[in-house]
């Protein structure tokens, strides 16, 4: 009886991070293949397994920005945002300044192509300020412009 016990087992939060590593590398098979909608699935489940296992904030971030990029190619913009919001707030003091002004640019992007420039503007100058990227603010000074001058 006390040899049983000298086993090493598994914990379940070690299966669920097992889960997530499964999960994510049959998304990303997917996307490679051009299956989006099955990507996008698996990314879900993927996220679904980090929230589970207590991920450090990082990879769910990262996760979160995964599928705002996978529905951008579909045109589902309203997800796009929602999972860039997601990866935003959950790292917007923890994140480097790099992927969070990363992730304010892709927003800013989203919300330019559904014809949003305040929104847009707010999320390039967030970019901006965090990382004084030229792209960036050439973005954000031209939404200022076209804002001016009511072009938009």
């Amino acid at each position: 009886h006390r040899d049983l016990h000298s086993f090493p087992t598994r914990r379940s939060s070690d299966l669920k991070y097992q889960f997530y590593i499964s999960y994510n590398d049959i998304a990303k098979y997917n996307k490679e293949i051009g299956n989006n909608k099955k990507a996008i699935y698996y990314y879900k489940l993927s996220v679904n397994a980090l929230e589970e296992y207590g991920d450090p904030y990082l990879l769910l971030s990262k996760q979160y920005a995964k599928l705002g990029h996978m529905y951008v190619p579909i045109e589902d913009y309203y997800n796009a945002i929602k999972y860039f919001k997601r990866a935003i707030n959950l790292f917007d003091n923890r994140n480097p300044a790099k992927e969070l002004c990363h992730y304010y640019f892709c927003v800013a992007q989203i919300y330019e192509k559904i014809n949003d420039p305040i929104n847009a503007l707010l999320n390039y100058k967030h970019s901006y300020k965090l990382n004084e990227n030229q792209l960036h603010k050439e973005a954000y000074e031209s939404i200022i412009k076209r804002l001016s001058e009511n072009t938009i």
